[in-house]
């Protein structure tokens, strides 16, 4: 797993915000790969294809790909591909959370936005005056926060007429929900937990999981603790006791129960397995 103090490390940069500029001929991200920031993804120009936690995405110009920690992607570009990216950190991320109307939930389940022309324009000026602070010595972070503010902005304005029905869609109580599990499934994995936080009882948040998804609250919680047990094992060489204690497991026979229990396999041999699967493929 690719880590963002390694990153920092790599381009001798103490900045919580990074601006990558990307041309397909250039660069390609063939293999799969994880990290623990946030990626957006900005293509000014050419195609391909993201393949985000085994989903696919037509890449076309104008468009922003979200990226969030922990998730699996790959992508090919065409030769005349142009893309922007900026990495963030955990905690800048937090930061422009605050300014998009939408939560976590919508960004993962649409990671894909096409916007118009112009406004695509406006926005690249924006990561450009980023690279740009970046690059003065030393570069001031309030003008970067600033200027992601900016971003954030022209995104939620700009997916505001795209959203749904409102009367088709969860109550924002539960986008709220799937935001604090993407942030907390490691060290807590109580309904509990997280109906206390949305100020509503355990029972009532199950009763909304099953209405609008057809599953309960704690399922949602552990399918999230799942899927990321899964990202370490296969992406990372943790050593299997180490994930279980990133994931708040202090017991391995509870961790591997657990893990068996909605998986069909032990850490261990779904590790060995999916390990076999990656050294076939190359």
């Amino acid at each position: 797993m690719q880590t963002f103090k390694n990153l920092q490390k790599t381009f001798n940069s103490s900045s919580e915000v990074l601006y990558f500029k990307i041309s397909g001929n250039s660069f390609q991200r063939f293999e799969p790969s994880v990290c623990d920031y946030f990626i957006l993804m900005f293509f000014e120009s050419g195609s391909g294809n993201h393949i985000i936690d085994k989903v696919p995405y037509t890449i076309l110009p104008f468009q922003m790909h979200v990226y969030f920690p922990e998730q699996t992607h790959y992508y090919q570009l065409s030769s005349d591909a142009i893309v922007h990216e900026i990495h963030i950190s955990n905690d800048f991320f937090r930061f422009m959370s605050q300014h998009l109307d939408h939560s976590f939930a919508y960004y993962k389940k649409n990671p894909v936005i096409t916007f118009a022309p112009e406004v695509f324009s406006r926005i690249i000026k924006e990561c450009i005056g980023i690279r740009d602070e970046l690059n003065m010595d030393p570069g001031i972070q309030q003008i970067i926060k600033y200027r992601l503010h900016i971003i954030s902005m022209m995104i939620s304005r700009e997916i505001y007429d795209h959203l749904p029905d409102a009367d088709n869609q969860p109550p924002l109580l539960l986008e709220k929900f799937f935001e604090l599990v993407s942030l907390h499934h490691k060290e807590n994995r109580l309904v509990s937990f997280y109906a206390e936080k949305l100020g509503i009882t355990a029972n009532y948040l199950t009763v909304l999981c099953r209405k609008y998804y057809a599953s309960t609250a704690t399922s949602i919680i552990s399918n999230e603790t799942i899927q990321s047990i899964k990202t370490y094992l296969v992406n990372t060489q943790i050593s299997i006791k180490e994930i279980a204690l990133e994931h708040n497991f202090y017991e391995m026979s509870t961790f591997s129960s657990f893990f068996k229990k909605h998986t069909g396999k032990s850490p261990t041999a779904y590790r060995e397995l999916h390990s076999s699967h990656t050294l076939n493929s190359q």
